[in-house]
This record gives C-alpha cells, sequence and structure tokens, in this order.
C-alpha cells in the first residue's frame, strides 16, 4: 500500500461562541467566563492589569462546548482591557463571524502512508509521514521540553497493532494561519490515516477488517475486549449488511483509553 491522505485545518465551532464578563476597578478585577484554563486566566488578568493575584476572583460559567479553544486568552484579554478602558463591567460576546475568523485551527495534515502484509498476513511494515503545522514551533515551545513534537504524531507513535518493523517521520510546515489545540489533536488526523490505511491493507489481503485488526491486536486483551465489544453490539460478525449500506471499524489507543468505533453508512 502507498496511500496519501490530506486533512483541512478545522475550526472548533464551539455550540456557545467566545465570550466575557468584567469588572476591573483600580484595587479589584472580577471576570466570569466559560475557561477551559483558570490559572491561565489569572495569568492574563494580572498581566492586563498589573493587580496581584489575591486581588483578582475568576467564576468559571458552563463551556457550551470548549474542545481546546477556551484555553486561550484572547477573549478573556479583549474583555478586560474594554473594561478597563471604559471603567465599567462589560460583557464581551463575539459573533459567529468573529468566532470563525479568529479561531486558532487544527493543523492540515498531509500524509503518506506506506505499508505491507506478510505471507502470514501480518503487518509487515510500516513507514508513516506526516507534513503539517506544527503547534509547538508556531508558539515556540523550548524544543528541548518536546523534541519528538508529541502533539504532531500522536495517534502515530506508540500504535498497539503489532508491526514487523516501522518508521514514523514528521516534517513541520510553516505556517502563519494561528495554530490551536483542537480536541485530541494530533489523534484526530493520524488516527484518520493509520485507520484508513489498516482497512485498505485488510482490502488488499483479503481479509476481514475486523478480523484483521483482532489478529494484530492479539497480544493486547484490552483493545481486543473493546473490539469484541463493538463487534458484538453492531452485529459485525452475525448479521448481513443490509443493501445499499456499508459498515466501517476503527479502534484507537490514546491519552490512556482504548477506542472503538462501527459506522453503518
Amino acid at each position: 500500500l502507498d496511500a496519501t491522505y490530506s486533512l483541512p485545518f478545522l475550526a472548533h465551532g464551539c455550540m456557545e461562541v467566545l465570550n466575557c464578563t468584567a469588572q476591573v476597578t483600580s484595587t479589584r478585577c472580577e471576570i466570569w467566563a466559560p475557561t477551559q484554563g483558570q490559572a491561565m486566566c489569572l495569568g492574563t488578568a494580572q498581566q492586563v492589569t498589573g493587580l496581584p493575584a489575591s486581588a483578582i476572583t475568576l467564576h468559571t460559567t458552563f463551556l457550551g462546548g470548549g474542545l481546546g479553544r477556551k484555553i486561550e486568552q484572547d477573549y478573556i484579554s479583549q474583555c478586560l482591557k474594554i473594561a478597563m478602558a471604559v471603567g465599567k463591567p462589560v460583557k464581551l460576546t463575539w459573533s459567529r463571524q468573529q468566532d470563525f475568523q479568529n479561531d486558532k485551527y487544527r493543523p492540515s495534515a498531509l500524509i503518506r502512508v506506506q505499508a505491507g502484509v506478510d505471507a502470514n498476513g501480518g503487518l509487515a511494515a510500516l513507514l508513516y509521514r506526516n507534513v503539517s503545522p506544527s503547534i509547538n514551533i508556531q508558539r515556540n515551545t523550548k524544543p528541548g521540553n518536546n523534541p519528538e513534537d508529541t502533539g504532531a504524531v500522536a495517534g502515530a507513535v506508540g500504535l498497539p497493532y503489532a508491526i514487523g518493523s516501522k518508521r514514523i517521520e514528521f516534517v513541520p510546515l510553516p505556517t502563519d494561519i494561528p495554530l490551536g489545540y483542537w480536541r485530541s489533536v494530533g489523534e484526530s488526523y493520524n488516527t484518520f490515516a493509520v485507520e484508513s490505511a489498516i482497512d485498505e491493507l485488510a482490502l488488499a489481503a483479503g481479509r476481514d477488517p475486523m478480523v484483521w485488526r483482532k489478529s494484530l491486536l492479539a497480544s493486547d486483551p484490552r483493545a481486543l475486549g473493546v473490539l469484541a465489544a463493538v463487534d458484538t453490539l453492531s452485529g459485525w460478525s452475525t448479521s448481513p449488511v443490509p443493501k445499499g449500506s456499508a459498515r466501517g471499524v476503527s479502534f484507537l489507543l490514546g491519552f490512556g483509553s482504548y477506542i472503538a468505533l462501527v459506522a453503518q453508512v
């Protein structure tokens, strides 16, 4: 198999647009915000207002969806600056257009997967190359803290599948488009490429995609248990697919969680 997969930049598109309410006086700062980063908000407020942490109160509201976008500080900082300028309490609510135009986007990716099946039906080798913008590089994260840029290759490194030989490559692509953490980050595009390749290999080898995954995960009881569960729940092995429909399966080990999905389309 020699396949290339392309994935676009993605906006978070939270149900609730970015918003913040703030009141700033010479001695106090009070914030109401749907934030995923309380400690970050405290630091932002200290920087913008010049007040000590003891003078700042943060009320965390329901997020209306966060997905990684509401860990950012742009909307918090903007509201604080406006409140200081007008000297009154301010409620800032972005329009949906502002929300999309000023997002911190999930990186796009172009991924090439080269892999082969051996005579015994095993996964003999995998050469995986991901070209995508790097959140770490754009944000000047010190390379020494994360030299492999694991956020960019998450979902491709540490695969639980039995693979004879493998090489995972990452090539950072410079971009001026602002990047951010979009839920699972690297897993969201790498898993798509890995699992699509596994399916294409199974098809080329004449293997059932569910059965072949189980054979590649034979040494991981927990992975097998998850696949067995979705096999049973979906009726993959026991009920025929209705005419005009098809079933697909995918698997992921990420963030310490084992996940499997079956879709019938």
